[in-house]
């Protein structure tokens, strides 16, 4: 063969010219595809979007931007470093070719070093043509896109394709078949964050007190989720020591490869995997992925029965088990294994005594106070779901470190643990509770218990914790921080803007809320507050007895009642109340209805409501005088909601003159 030939007369050669020419020749109509998406995703799209902003005052392309935009760049680029790994290696999943190659006299470990140095140039110079175009606009045309940028998108680049191919390296020396190699980059891209997702859903389903906020669980998984490292690390905060991970797991993804392919027998060419072990693995693994699927997918539509959520499961697995041999082997008609079959039974019987042993023990595991740093306890739904941003806040912000709130945040902890019940028995009369600790080994612990009773000591603990004192911690404004170059600051429900100022005032006015009696702090004159910057989102509350939030409305044309969200259309009710029945009054209110209310308190419907408006607005408010106004939003009844519906829910309070 003349191509042998040329291969044999250089093989004393550092470099094997016939070798290079044809890994080269095999991915070169790929190479250029990708290098005109490379072009067509960033220089292109700066160029069509500088033309725009010109006319219509777009955002300014600064590096963010640019750095944001290349995420797409980045999924390009990966998907092809990924392809390119699969063709290079495609002769190893042809006997014919497999057998010619390794007859040539030229070491393995020499034809791979071959292979991985047209890989790495098939990526990075297609990348550092983008690179010099991308440079030549930023000197031409785009003032504020530095070549230091540039440079960083194109190292950061070459870094996130390269690790994508070793890994498409790597598992190609497991599998002989494009399709099944792609089949184990997926997985191992892939599966650890599915199968984390699917355990963690099935938890929330089984038992009381997993947190529904997923993030509260996912980052460990997301770290080994490169695809999402390199997206996130572009459009978030960059990760120096995940990089420098994630650069030596590549470095060992090669050495191995350089090990796995010395002991790969040809031999094995026709079959779907040339390790037995991998492939059993595996099959498990996906099975009890399968399984978790079909069995939180039909538990979350029949909640109530145990019974057929466990049919679920196994037909779930069953399923799961025959579809990926027939996937692994390539055909519909596959090969019965006891061993593999065996395996998963085994596998499937291990992970739910795992599942049940650990999320028992995690939920139920109290942490010891020596080791909390501080806690945090909430029944707020608005505040409940939210996860707020440390960069935004105070490290202080919704929690609480002296030792009196730690002690009461554990005894609520084992309270919740003795009374909670399975999720799938719905109770009309819970009451959410979330309880977050922050430990001082840097970890957060978040546990969400929705089966308690609302009539639960938890609730006595949770409301003498929080009406000891105004909650300062719980207090957007008090708890943002003042370097915060924000975008917008409003009243969340009115949409009033609010001066930036408004933060620093607000903190230096918080003399007038330490005052307060805590139940006329915590419960009434809240306002709902929203800010964001350029990557961040937030709302929270702060309190309307702060006179900062009125001097900062930035359009004086808004009064008191336009912040309230309260006009002449609004319900309005009236009590004169006395301190000592403060307790009473707002558990009720958080409990039970309006009407209900009426019967036990003096509650007062308002006749004149445009007098009661212009009052608020020509004499403000007085948290100190007993005189409660109870109102709803304007142009909204509730005489169509059910009876039971707690007066919160549709009502606020605030304290008048």
């Amino acid at each position: 063969m003349k191509w042998g030939n040329s291969v044999m007369k250089s093989r004393t050669s550092l470099l094997n010219k016939a070798l290079l020419s044809h890994f080269s020749s095999a991915i070169f109509w790929v190479t250029l595809i990708f290098l005109i998406l490379n072009i067509i995703s960033l220089p292109l799209i700066l160029w069509l979007y500088q033309q725009q902003s010109n006319i219509l005052q777009l955002e300014t392309i600064n590096k963010d931007f640019f750095l944001q935009l290349s995420s797409v760049q980045q999924v390009i680029g990966m998907s092809f470093a990924a392809i390119i790994g699969i063709i290079l290696f495609n002769y190893l999943n042809n006997e014919a070719a497999s057998d010619f190659m390794h007859s040539l006299p030229i070491k393995r470990n020499k034809i791979l070093s071959h292979i991985l140095l047209v890989g790495f140039s098939a990526i990075v110079i297609p990348l550092l043509i983008t690179a010099i175009i991308l440079g030549l606009q930023s000197l031409l045309f785009i003032d504020n896109l530095s070549l230091s940028t540039i440079a960083l998108w194109f190292v950061y680049s070459i870094f996130t394709h390269v690790v994508i191919f070793t890994i498409s390296v790597l598992t190609g020396f497991f599998v002989n078949g494009s399709f099944l190699h792609i089949q184990l980059i997926i997985m191992v891209l892939f599966l650890p964050l599915v199968l984390w997702t699917l355990i963690y859903s099935t938890a929330g389903l089984t038992f009381d007190g997993v947190s529904s906020r997923f993030s509260d669980y996912v980052e460990p998984i997301l770290d080994i989720t490169f695809p999402f490292v390199a997206i996130d690390q572009l459009v978030a905060d960059f990760n120096l020591s995940l990089t420098i991970t994630w650069a030596i797991v590549a470095i060992i993804f090669i050495i191995l490869t350089f090990i796995v392919y010395k002991y790969r027998r040809n031999e094995r060419v026709n079959l779907s995997f040339n390790f037995t072990w991998l492939k059993d693995i595996l099959i498990a693994i996906t099975t009890v992925a399968g399984m978790l699927a079909l069995g939180t997918f039909v538990s979350f539509f029949i909640e109530h029965s145990l019974f057929i959520s466990i049919i679920a499961y196994v037909v779930g697995a069953l399923i799961t088990f025959i579809i990926v041999e027939m996937l692994f082997q390539s055909s519909v008609k596959i090969s019965f294994s006891l061993r593999t079959f065996s395996i998963t039974i085994v596998t499937i019987i291990v992970f739910w005594l795992l599942f049940i042993l650990s999320w028992n023990h995690y939920i139920n595991s109290v942490p010891d106070k020596e080791n909390i740093e501080s806690v945090s306890i909430t029944t707020d739904g608005n505040t409940m779901y939210q996860e707020p941003v440390d960069d935004f806040f105070e490290e202080s912000y919704m929690f609480k470190s002296n030792r009196q709130a730690i002690e009461n945040a554990r005894n609520i902890h084992e309270i919740a643990v003795a009374e909670k019940d399975s999720p799938r028995l719905y109770n009309e009369n819970s009451s959410p509770v979330m309880i977050s600790y922050k430990l001082k080994d840097g970890h957060t612990k978040t546990l969400e218990f929705l089966t308690l009773d609302s009539d639960s000591k938890v609730m006595d603990l949770i409301d003498q914790q929080k009406n000891r004192e105004y909650n300062m911690e719980e207090d957007m404004l008090l708890n943002m921080k003042n370097d915060r170059d924000l975008d917008t600051l409003a009243a969340n429900e009115t949409m009033i803007e609010l001066d930036k100022n408004l933060v620093s005032d607000y903190k230096n006015k918080e003399s007038d809320l330490q005052v307060l009696n805590p139940y006329i702090g915590n419960e009434t004159g809240r306002i709902s507050i929203e800010a964001s910057d350029s990557s961040n989102y937030q709302t929270g509350q702060s309190s309307l007895y702060n006179p900062a939030i009125l001097d900062n409305v930035e359009d004086e044309e808004y009064k008191l009642t336009d912040l309230m969200n309260i006009d002449e259309t609004s319900e309005m009710y009236l009590l004169e109340i006395e301190e000592g029945e403060y307790k009473d009054f707002f558990k009720d209110f958080n409990s039970i209805s309006l009407s209900k209310m009426k019967e036990e308190y003096d509650i007062q419907d308002v006749e004149d409501a445009p007098q009661v408006i212009q009052d608020l607005n020509d004499k403000g408010l007085d948290p100190s005088s007993g005189k409660l106004l109870i109102y709803g939003y304007p142009e909204y009844s509730a005489d169509d909601l059910d009876e039971e519906t707690a007066a919160n829910m549709i009502y606020k309070i605030i304290s008048i003159k």
